[in-house]
């Protein structure tokens, strides 16, 4: 929430740092908004459906969420070609697969209890020396995007982008294989 809130803060310095104008601010919003339902809803909600046992509609979530991203992602470039509504389509499909994981741990009367907070120290001190790793990847991901953008344009950007999300349909084989 808080790199959400800097994102909004200054939405037009870095759509001209990494977009060249102004013009994408609304893209960084929607950027924000995947960000928040990825990270909060999603992920979190399908750690809590493996952690429960639920591995298969978990899968089959999972599963459902990419074949849609990507069938949707092509759908509008193919009909818009424009960043904007791409992204716009993948804050469509953040929201639908939000509803249906709290729609799915609501019906199975899944209790979610208060967490204990006691054990946290132990944690922190396992879990942030990994957050480098997690580091060096976003900044992996951000560099070839940007590097893209500085040397050709934003719309090679934009078609290199879709094309590393229809390649990434392909990482549901290995997810499988990484849960268990």
């Amino acid at each position: 929430i808080l790199v959400g809130i800097l994102l909004f803060i200054f939405k037009d310095s870095i759509s001209i740092f990494l977009f060249g104008g102004k013009e994408y601010g609304t893209l960084i919003i929607f950027l924000f908004l995947i960000l928040l339902f990825r990270n909060v809803n999603i992920d979190g909600a399908l750690a809590f459906l493996r952690a429960r046992r639920y591995i298969k509609t978990a899968s089959l979530i999972k599963i459902t969420s990419l074949i849609l991203t990507a069938a949707l992602i092509a759908f509008l470039v193919i009909m818009t070609k424009d960043i904007i509504w791409v992204v716009a389509g993948l804050v469509f499909v953040e929201v639908i697969i939000s509803a249906v994981l709290v729609l799915f741990i609501l019906q199975k009367n899944i209790k979610i209890v208060r967490p204990e907070f006691t054990c946290l120290v132990p944690l922190l001190k396992f879990g942030v020396p990994l957050l480098i790793a997690l580091l060096g990847y976003w900044v992996v991901q951000l560099s070839d995007r940007y590097l893209i953008n500085y040397f050709m344009n934003i719309s090679d950007v934009g078609i290199y982008s879709v094309g590393y999300i229809l390649g990434s349909v392909l990482t549901f084989f290995w997810g499988a294989f990484d849960t268990v």
